[in-house]
């Protein structure tokens, strides 16, 4: 496996807010689009994802109760308290 990144600096291309603008409108146009059978939105790549972290940052991280065990002898075994607030349960981890 193998990965290539390449960083492009749009205004050697166009201006920025035109490329902006641009990437507005596609997004629009893609999204408008009528949906395939099964299928309830059209996501962008990355979407899913800032979905993810933006709830994550509201609501917290989901750990196993491992975890959180572990986190809490590992506090108590460094002398160090460990206020660790459980919410959930995480009924959706999609969004």
């Amino acid at each position: 496996m193998s990965h290539t990144l390449i960083a492009i600096d749009i205004e050697w291309f166009m201006p920025l807010e035109e490329f902006r603008q641009r990437m507005d409108d596609f997004t629009d146009m893609m999204k408008s689009r009528a949906l395939r059978p099964g299928f309830t939105e059209v996501l962008i790549p990355g979407e899913q994802e800032a979905r993810r972290v933006a709830r994550k940052t509201v609501v917290g991280i989901p750990l196993e109760n491992a975890v959180l065990d572990d986190l809490r002898a590992l506090g108590t075994e460094l002398g160090v308290g460990a206020e660790i607030t459980v919410v959930g349960p995480w009924e959706d981890d999609t969004l």
